[in-house]
């Protein structure tokens, strides 16, 4: 209750740390959407999250994401149950095992390896390519062992949108090579690997200005 803040906990510029057996919460979303997070890691490498519970409810779409990240490199969550991973401004190699993630899903941009094995997502995507960062992926995507739960009727693995025509500062890619192997679909019907990325590119004359890395 009150003004936002950036982390009940907050991890900055530094390296080799490891969260372990903590209960966090979720906080109440208010109109404006000022975030407001209990755990916020930045500019960090080889952070671990070992048993990081959320108190309440992971499921409760009135909550905010419990946690961001920014800049952060060979980042593990593991037993955790959070309603969100995000890594607002780029992750180096992250990987999220034996875990759950709840309604805010999995937001990502960034480098490297990002693994997800042995865990459950509730989410209409199973991974969020943060538009607002040029949804890029460069490099490659391990799904092993996951349970997926969603309700949208036309649902994606991979949520990614950028029209090409803003300059990030930096040139956006796909990812290089996705791998599947275990994936439980818990609903009945379609199910694509993509959204539409760029849904003004519907003829070869499409001028991109700034292209995606297919």
């Amino acid at each position: 209750i009150g003004s936002p803040y950036a982390g009940f906990i907050t991890v900055v510029e530094t390296a080799y740390v490891t969260l372990k057996n903590l209960t966090l919460d979720a906080y109440k979303a208010f109109s404006g959407g000022t975030g407001t997070y209990a755990l916020q890691l930045n500019y960090s490498a080889d952070v671990t999250l070992d048993n990081v519970i959320q108190g309440n409810d992971i499921l409760d779409e009135e909550r905010w994401g419990i946690m961001n990240t920014n800049f952060c490199k060979d980042f593990v969550v593991k037993n955790c149950r959070l309603n969100r991973y995000d890594s607002h401004m780029g992750v180096t190699n992250c990987t999220i095992e034996n875990s759950t993630i709840g309604t805010n899903g999995v937001n990502l941009i960034g480098h490297g390896d990002f693994i997800l094995k042995n865990s459950t997502v509730y989410n209409d995507c199973l991974f969020i390519l943060r538009a607002d960062y040029g949804a890029t992926w460069d490099g490659d995507i391990y799904v092993e062992n996951v349970d997926w739960y969603h309700s949208s009727s036309c649902p994606s693995i991979i949520y990614a949108r950028n029209d090409s025509q803003h300059d990030f500062g930096y040139t956006c890619y796909l990812p290089q090579r996705i791998e599947i192997d275990g994936f439980y679909v818990h609903r009945i019907g379609n199910n694509y690997l993509f959204t539409a990325v760029n849904p003004k590119h519907i003829f070869d004359s499409y001028d991109a200005e700034y292209p995606v890395i297919p």
